[in-house]
Parts: structure tokens; sequence; C-alpha cells
């Protein structure tokens, strides 16, 4: 038995079709047509899963890229703190050497030169600091952009997965109702003790060529 088989005998109505052994074309036609619109729902269903499911996977993927990308923001923030502090003590050391070299040679600290290269020091200290701490902001910054976009991006993916797996999902139910209409309207139209083409007549001799109104056509009739 094939996969198609399994699935066949699996919907609704399969077994007693199965069991009936008619032999009436038009029943047959008419359970085939609703078994078709089965299969329709159910290809339907599965696709609609199909799509939601692949929007959550999207969404939980997108919430794990945002979360490193936040964590690489809070770590670009801490490192350049850390390294404007490592600059301050950095500065702080090397305008304090100046100092003690300027009293040993017998200088003072008032002394122009010696004012001019502590101010200088101290500035670019200050200056490498505030850098450091701008470019961890920087990088910061963009990670939490790309964090919060991530974050939008599985959303929407997420929603839109939802959106198509709905609109599946009512258009394998239209084309079910469809099929429930078809197959009305083929009953309403041949089912029952009405008249029925040649070829598939009944012994009420209602088919062509039978002894019904089709034995005008053969010369069977009077």
């Amino acid at each position: 038995m094939g996969v198609l088989d399994g699935i066949m005998s699996a919907l609704p109505g399969a077994a007693a079709s199965a069991d009936s052994g008619s032999g009436n074309s038009y029943t047959d036609a008419i359970d085939l047509n609703a078994r078709a619109g089965q299969l329709d729902m159910l290809g339907a269903g599965m696709s609609a899963a199909s799509h939601v499911q692949f929007g959550i996977q999207a969404r939980q993927a997108a919430q794990f890229q945002a979360a490193q990308y936040q964590q690489n923001a809070n770590s670009a923030a801490a490192s350049s703190q850390r390294t404007a502090f490592d600059v301050n003590r950095q500065t702080q050391f090397v305008t304090s050497r100046a100092l003690a070299v300027a009293a040993g040679s017998g200088g003072g600290a008032s002394d122009p030169t010696v004012v001019n290269l502590i101010a200088r020091d101290a500035g670019q200290g200050a200056y490498e600091s505030a850098a450091a701490l701008y470019g961890g902001a920087d990088r910061a910054r963009l990670d939490t952009e790309q964090a919060g976009a991530k974050e939008f991006e599985g959303k929407n993916t997420e929603l839109n997965s939802f959106e198509v797996g709905a609109a599946g999902y009512v258009g394998g139910a239209t084309n079910l109702l469809r099929s429930q209409a078809r197959g009305a309207s083929l009953m309403q139209r041949f089912g029952g003790s009405g008249p029925q083409v040649g070829g598939f007549g009944s012994s009420g001799g209602t088919g062509v060529g039978g002894a019904g109104w089709g034995s005008d056509i053969t010369g069977g009739g009077s």
C-alpha cells in the first residue's frame, strides 16, 4: 500500500465506501469527489501547520540572535569603561612621575615647562579615555539596534507565517465546501431512481438501449 492509499483509507467514509461495492459509477464519482475535497482540506491543514511552525521557529531564532547582539552591546560598553579606567590610571602615573622628575631636578611644580608637560599628558589621557568610552558606546548602540531589528524581523515573520497559514486553511475549507456542493449537485442530477446515461443503466430499464425510453433508439419499443 502506498502513502496515498494509506491517506485515502484514513479519510472519513473510506471504509464504508470500500465495503459498499455497489459498482455504481455515479456513486463512485460522488465518493471520489468528496474524498478529493477531504484530501485538499488535509493538505491545506498540513500546509497551515507548517507555516505556523516556521513562523514560531523564525521568531525564536530571531530572539536568540537579538539576545546575542544585546550581550555584545553590554560587553562593548563594559570593555570601553575598563579601557577608559586604565587610561586614567596611566595618565595619573605619567603626571605624578613628571612632578617627581621636576622636583628631583631642582625645579618646582609651578615651573612653566613642568606645568605644560603635565597639562599635555593630562589632556592626552582625557582624550584617550573619552575616545574609548565613545567607541564602546557607539558599538553598544549599533548592537542594540541590530538586536531590535532582529526582534522586529522575527515578529513580522511569525505574523506573516500565521497569515499565510490561515489563508491556506481557509482556501482548503473553501475547496472542501465546493467539493461537497458538487457532490450534492451530482446526487440531485443523477442519484436515486432518475435516468442515467447509457452504459451505466440499471435493471429498471432507464439506460440507453434498455427496455425503457432508450428502446425507441434501438427499435425495441413500440
